[in-house]
């Protein structure tokens, strides 16, 4: 694990900043780099500097500052830097995906099973897996794994929570990468948890 110091804070959350905000920035491409990143933006800086040191020496590794800023920016993108430190349950969360994701998919269909049928979950007009994500019952980690088993997002285009959502949670897909290259598990889960 590769310790990161207050430059290195400042290119993640920056750079996934504009990846959750600007559909034309793709962190699969840039890397965390860019000009809006570059060394001379640090030198700018004047008291964010601390700020970015303070985040580099609370979670430490590249890995933990990039699962706070995707946990915190795919709900609320446009925190400011000095409040993201104190969203240590974002990161938490986005830790529990990324180490048990499993263990985490099957959490969050328990939360659906037995009270809802599937077909309820994505009514338009009360798109109930919306309304749960929004009052925290359910993470937008569990949306963007259940989206790849079963393409739902055409049936929610027009909902205004889902048009605010839906490229911050296909964004999401990039943390989340390595976890959705075997989806077999998953499935095998929501079929046998989840009545159509």
């Amino acid at each position: 694990m590769i310790k990161v110091d207050g430059y290195d804070a400042f290119r993640i959350v920056e750079t996934l900043r504009l990846h959750y905000t600007k559909p034309s920035f793709d962190v699969n491409q840039y890397g965390y780099g860019g000009p809006r990143v570059s060394p001379e933006q640090w030198v700018k800086l004047q008291g964010e500097k601390l700020v970015y040191d303070v985040i580099a020496d609370d979670f430490g590794s590249e890995k933990e500052v990039a699962a706070l800023c995707c946990g915190t920016f795919v709900m609320n993108p446009t925190i400011h830097c000095s409040e993201l430190r104190y969203q240590i349950p974002h990161q938490e969360r986005m830790m529990k995906w990324l180490n048990e994701p499993l263990r985490s998919f099957e959490e969050q269909v328990e939360c659906l099973a037995g009270k809802y049928r599937f077909r309820q979950l994505f009514n338009k007009s009360e798109p109930v897996i919306l309304d749960l994500m929004v009052r925290g019952k359910l993470d937008p980690e569990f949306l963007v794994i259940l989206n790849r088993l079963c393409p739902f997002h055409n049936k929610l285009d027009g909902h205004y929570v889902w048009d605010l959502m839906s490229m911050r949670l296909k964004r999401h897909e990039w943390l989340l990468r390595e976890v959705l290259n075997d989806l077999a598990p998953f499935s095998q889960v929501a079929k046998a948890r989840l009545k159509p």
